[in-house]
Protein backbone atom coordinates (compact mmCIF):
# COMPACT_ATOMS: atom_id res chain seq x y z
CA UNK A 1 0.00 0.00 0.00
CA UNK A 2 1.01 3.35 -0.82
CA UNK A 3 -1.18 5.23 1.19
CA UNK A 4 0.02 8.60 3.47
CA UNK A 5 -2.20 10.26 6.72
CA UNK A 6 -4.79 13.03 5.40
CA UNK A 7 -7.03 15.12 7.79
CA UNK A 8 -10.60 15.43 5.37
CA UNK A 9 -13.50 17.61 4.75
CA UNK A 10 -16.54 15.36 4.42
CA UNK A 11 -18.71 18.02 5.69
CA UNK A 12 -20.22 18.33 2.21
CA UNK A 13 -19.74 14.28 0.85
CA UNK A 14 -22.12 12.13 0.63
CA UNK A 15 -20.84 8.66 1.94
CA UNK A 16 -22.56 5.05 1.26
CA UNK A 17 -21.97 2.04 3.92
CA UNK A 18 -22.48 -1.29 2.49
CA UNK A 19 -23.73 -3.28 5.11
CA UNK A 20 -25.01 -3.73 8.35
CA UNK A 21 -23.00 -5.42 11.00
CA UNK A 22 -21.08 -3.93 13.91
CA UNK A 23 -17.98 -2.98 11.31
CA UNK A 24 -20.44 -1.36 9.45
CA UNK A 25 -21.97 0.36 12.75
CA UNK A 26 -18.52 1.67 13.85
CA UNK A 27 -17.69 2.97 10.70
CA UNK A 28 -20.90 4.97 10.39
CA UNK A 29 -20.19 6.27 14.29
CA UNK A 30 -16.68 7.46 13.22
CA UNK A 31 -18.39 9.60 10.23
CA UNK A 32 -21.86 10.24 11.86
CA UNK A 33 -21.37 14.07 12.86
CA UNK A 34 -18.78 14.40 10.07
CA UNK A 35 -20.41 14.04 6.43
CA UNK A 36 -23.48 15.72 4.57
CA UNK A 37 -25.21 12.27 4.18
CA UNK A 38 -25.09 8.77 4.94
CA UNK A 39 -26.82 5.82 2.68
CA UNK A 40 -26.42 2.60 4.69
CA UNK A 41 -27.68 -0.55 2.26
CA UNK A 42 -28.28 -3.74 4.14
CA UNK A 43 -31.03 -6.17 4.44
CA UNK A 44 -30.76 -5.88 8.15
CA UNK A 45 -28.48 -3.68 10.47
CA UNK A 46 -27.43 -3.42 14.25
CA UNK A 47 -30.00 -1.84 16.75
CA UNK A 48 -27.40 0.61 17.00
CA UNK A 49 -27.28 1.45 13.29
CA UNK A 50 -31.40 1.81 13.87
CA UNK A 51 -30.50 4.43 16.35
CA UNK A 52 -28.45 6.35 14.04
CA UNK A 53 -31.14 6.06 10.90
CA UNK A 54 -33.31 8.65 13.31
CA UNK A 55 -31.29 11.92 12.42
CA UNK A 56 -32.45 12.87 9.05
CA UNK A 57 -29.24 12.95 7.46
CA UNK A 58 -28.98 9.02 7.70
CA UNK A 59 -30.87 6.54 5.66
CA UNK A 60 -31.29 2.77 5.68
CA UNK A 61 -32.20 0.92 2.53
CA UNK A 62 -33.44 -2.31 3.30
CA UNK A 63 -32.25 -3.87 -0.28
CA UNK A 64 -29.44 -5.89 -1.41
CA UNK A 65 -26.93 -3.33 -3.17
CA UNK A 66 -27.33 -2.90 -6.82
CA UNK A 67 -24.33 -0.96 -9.07
CA UNK A 68 -26.67 1.74 -9.46
CA UNK A 69 -26.76 2.89 -5.63
CA UNK A 70 -22.71 3.26 -5.76
CA UNK A 71 -23.43 6.40 -8.16
CA UNK A 72 -23.23 10.13 -6.53
CA UNK A 73 -21.06 9.12 -3.95
CA UNK A 74 -18.11 10.50 -2.47
CA UNK A 75 -17.17 7.46 -0.68
CA UNK A 76 -18.47 4.11 -0.06
CA UNK A 77 -17.35 1.35 2.30
CA UNK A 78 -17.23 -2.08 2.09
CA UNK A 79 -18.03 -3.56 5.34
CA UNK A 80 -20.28 -6.82 4.13
CA UNK A 81 -18.66 -10.79 4.85
CA UNK A 82 -20.19 -11.40 1.46
CA UNK A 83 -17.17 -12.00 -1.18
CA UNK A 84 -19.60 -11.67 -4.23
CA UNK A 85 -21.05 -8.36 -2.95
CA UNK A 86 -17.77 -6.69 -1.81
CA UNK A 87 -15.94 -7.97 -5.29
CA UNK A 88 -19.05 -6.16 -7.07
CA UNK A 89 -18.79 -2.62 -5.48
CA UNK A 90 -15.11 -2.87 -6.25
CA UNK A 91 -15.98 -3.24 -9.86
CA UNK A 92 -18.84 -1.59 -10.75
CA UNK A 93 -17.56 2.10 -8.11
CA UNK A 94 -17.32 5.00 -10.38
CA UNK A 95 -13.22 5.88 -10.71
CA UNK A 96 -13.58 9.31 -8.80
CA UNK A 97 -15.31 7.53 -5.69
CA UNK A 98 -13.48 6.84 -2.75
CA UNK A 99 -13.40 3.13 -1.38
CA UNK A 100 -12.69 2.20 2.03
CA UNK A 101 -12.37 -2.39 2.32
CA UNK A 102 -12.74 -3.41 5.47
CA UNK A 103 -12.48 -6.65 4.05
CA UNK A 104 -9.01 -6.17 2.00
CA UNK A 105 -7.64 -2.71 3.35
CA UNK A 106 -5.33 -3.04 -0.26
CA UNK A 107 -8.11 -2.47 -2.25
CA UNK A 108 -9.17 0.55 -1.20
CA UNK A 109 -7.63 3.97 -1.24
CA UNK A 110 -9.22 4.95 2.20
CA UNK A 111 -8.04 3.64 5.59
CA UNK A 112 -9.85 4.55 9.19
CA UNK A 113 -6.95 4.29 11.34
CA UNK A 114 -7.53 4.46 14.96
CA UNK A 115 -7.69 7.54 16.31
CA UNK A 116 -7.27 9.68 19.78
CA UNK A 117 -9.58 12.75 20.13
CA UNK A 118 -9.15 15.33 22.84
CA UNK A 119 -11.12 18.00 21.19
CA UNK A 120 -8.87 19.77 18.02
CA UNK A 121 -6.44 17.15 18.84
CA UNK A 122 -6.34 14.33 16.65
CA UNK A 123 -3.65 11.73 16.67
CA UNK A 124 -4.02 8.36 14.11
CA UNK A 125 -2.21 5.33 14.57
CA UNK A 126 -1.60 2.96 11.89
CA UNK A 127 -0.11 -0.12 11.09
CA UNK A 128 -0.81 -0.55 7.18
CA UNK A 129 -2.38 -3.48 8.79
CA UNK A 130 0.80 -5.00 9.49
CA UNK A 131 -0.47 -5.08 13.46
CA UNK A 132 -3.79 -3.53 14.56
CA UNK A 133 -3.00 -5.29 18.11
CA UNK A 134 0.15 -2.98 17.75
CA UNK A 135 -1.81 -0.13 17.25
CA UNK A 136 -3.94 -0.40 19.56
CA UNK A 137 -1.36 -0.88 22.34
CA UNK A 138 0.03 2.53 21.12
CA UNK A 139 -3.35 4.16 21.37
CA UNK A 140 -3.49 2.68 24.82
CA UNK A 141 -0.22 4.65 25.74
CA UNK A 142 -0.96 7.97 24.06
CA UNK A 143 -4.21 7.47 25.92
CA UNK A 144 -2.30 7.77 29.78
CA UNK A 145 -0.32 10.39 28.20
CA UNK A 146 -3.14 12.78 27.16
CA UNK A 147 -6.05 12.19 29.39
CA UNK A 148 -9.55 13.70 28.72
CA UNK A 149 -8.38 17.48 29.85
CA UNK A 150 -6.30 17.97 27.14
CA UNK A 151 -9.55 19.10 24.79
CA UNK A 152 -10.16 22.20 26.99
CA UNK A 153 -5.95 22.50 27.05
CA UNK A 154 -5.96 22.70 23.27
CA UNK A 155 -8.63 24.59 23.09
CA UNK A 156 -7.17 26.99 25.41
CA UNK A 157 -3.95 27.01 23.24
CA UNK A 158 -6.45 27.86 20.03
CA UNK A 159 -7.89 30.87 21.73
CA UNK A 160 -4.25 32.33 22.74
CA UNK A 161 -3.10 31.24 19.48
CA UNK A 162 -6.04 33.68 17.75
CA UNK A 163 -5.15 37.12 19.79
CA UNK A 164 -1.32 36.42 19.52
CA UNK A 165 -1.78 36.20 15.82
CA UNK A 166 -4.04 39.64 15.91
CA UNK A 167 -1.74 41.58 18.06
CA UNK A 168 0.91 44.00 16.96
CA UNK A 169 3.65 41.84 19.40
CA UNK A 170 6.90 41.28 17.27
CA UNK A 171 7.23 37.90 15.66
CA UNK A 172 9.84 36.54 18.53
CA UNK A 173 7.48 37.72 21.24
CA UNK A 174 4.60 35.84 19.54
CA UNK A 175 6.71 32.49 19.48
CA UNK A 176 8.22 32.98 22.64
CA UNK A 177 4.67 33.42 24.19
CA UNK A 178 3.00 30.12 22.12
CA UNK A 179 6.03 27.73 22.91
CA UNK A 180 6.16 28.72 26.77
CA UNK A 181 2.24 27.47 26.76
CA UNK A 182 3.55 24.20 25.20
CA UNK A 183 6.74 23.64 27.17
CA UNK A 184 5.15 24.74 30.46
CA UNK A 185 0.89 23.54 30.22
CA UNK A 186 -1.64 25.08 32.14
CA UNK A 187 -4.69 22.81 32.37
CA UNK A 188 -6.59 24.76 35.24
CA UNK A 189 -9.37 26.30 33.88
CA UNK A 190 -8.97 29.56 36.39
CA UNK A 191 -5.36 29.87 35.68
CA UNK A 192 -6.12 29.54 31.32
CA UNK A 193 -8.83 32.34 32.12
CA UNK A 194 -6.43 34.66 34.18
CA UNK A 195 -3.73 34.17 31.47
CA UNK A 196 -5.94 35.21 28.77
CA UNK A 197 -7.25 38.59 30.71
CA UNK A 198 -3.87 39.14 31.29
CA UNK A 199 -2.78 38.58 27.69
CA UNK A 200 -5.66 40.87 26.41
CA UNK A 201 -4.01 43.64 28.63
CA UNK A 202 -0.78 43.07 26.63
CA UNK A 203 -2.41 44.24 23.42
Amino acid sequence: MNKIPLMVDLSNKNILIIGGGTVAERRARRIYNKCKTITIISPAITDGMKALTEASHVTWLNQKVMPTDLLKKDMIIIATNDPVINQMVLNSAPDHTWINATHAAEKGQIDFPLTLERGKLQIAISTGAASPILAKKIKNELDQSYPEDYANYVEFLFNVRKLVKQSWLQKEQKQEILSSLVENPIFDAEQQADFLVKLKEQM
